[in-house]
């Protein structure tokens, strides 16, 4: 990461990713952030300044929401991409599909028992990421060593 990052945290509930990277020097003004939850978005106001770009909205595909493809029309391309959006991540990924070839890094938290609700699954978001030549990397936090 360098001062220069543009990072955008999709799902951002109480913005504790884009607090602890304005902590480590990241600007305000280079984290956008998108929460869909009011009372979430509401804590989220607190925890970061006017700097940063606050975006109370639903992020999905072309179909069903507001595109990440189209935010970026009118704002700085993401260098990072943090998605945790509760079983929506096929749908939040297919929204940025006209800019995954701009090396976008992806961090993404899958909820596999939640996507069904979103009439996905695991295997579409690997499908999605390999087109576009995506490595995947699998962490899981549930594991121990």
């Amino acid at each position: 990461m360098s001062e220069e990052t543009i990072y955008y945290d999709i799902g951002a509930r109480f913005g504790y990713h884009a607090v602890l990277l304005s902590e480590m020097g990241l600007a305000e003004s280079q984290i956008h952030v998108f929460e869909t939850d009011n009372v979430a978005f509401h804590a989220l106001k607190k925890n970061l300044s006017s700097d940063a770009q606050l975006n109370n909205m639903f992020v999905s595909d072309h179909k069903e929401g507001d595109a990440v493809d189209s935010y970026i029309n009118t704002n700085p391309t993401p260098d990072i991409v943090k998605i945790d959006v509760e079983g929506a991540e096929a749908k939040v990924i297919a929204g940025l599909s006209e800019n995954l070839d701009q090396n976008i890094k992806l961090y993404v938290e899958v909820h596999p028992e939640m996507m069904k609700e979103f009439n996905s699954d695991p295997s579409q978001l690997v499908d999605l990421l390999r087109n576009y030549e995506y490595m995947i990397q699998i962490a899981d936090h549930r594991q121990s060593n």
